[in-house]
């Protein structure tokens, strides 16, 4: 992980980040000192369908694996496409259950 770096062999890091046209959350952990916040928020920022959100968490980098209700709600919250837009529009869901990708198919997700 330390040695990996997106920008070798091509233009910079910045360059690469703006080359992914993929709908993309970056979850921050404010208490994540192995990938702080400001390297999360250096990614969001060069990557053109890229929302940030940051969390609370008493565990630090371990927070990603136990901060599930927390975590989930932000997964949920982009594929059903309510995640504010850049231009601070919010977007709208097609319909219950329905993402632009399909019908919500994550563990978790259903609607009863």
């Amino acid at each position: 992980m330390d040695s990996h770096n997106l920008g070798r062999g091509r233009e910079s890091v910045e360059s690469a980040l703006s080359k992914i046209p993929a709908k993309t959350l970056v979850v921050s952990i404010e208490s994540d000192i192995l990938f702080p916040p400001d390297e999360q928020r250096f990614i969001a920022q060069h990557m053109p369908n890229a929302y940030r959100e940051t969390i609370s968490s008493l565990y630090g980098h371990d927070g990603f694996l136990i901060e599930f209700d927390k975590i989930s709600a932000l997964v949920r919250s982009l594929l059903e496409q309510r995640l504010p837009r850049r231009n601070g529009h919010e977007m709208k869901a097609p319909g219950p259950g329905v993402t632009a990708f399909g019908t919500l198919a994550i563990p978790g997700t259903e609607r009863i």
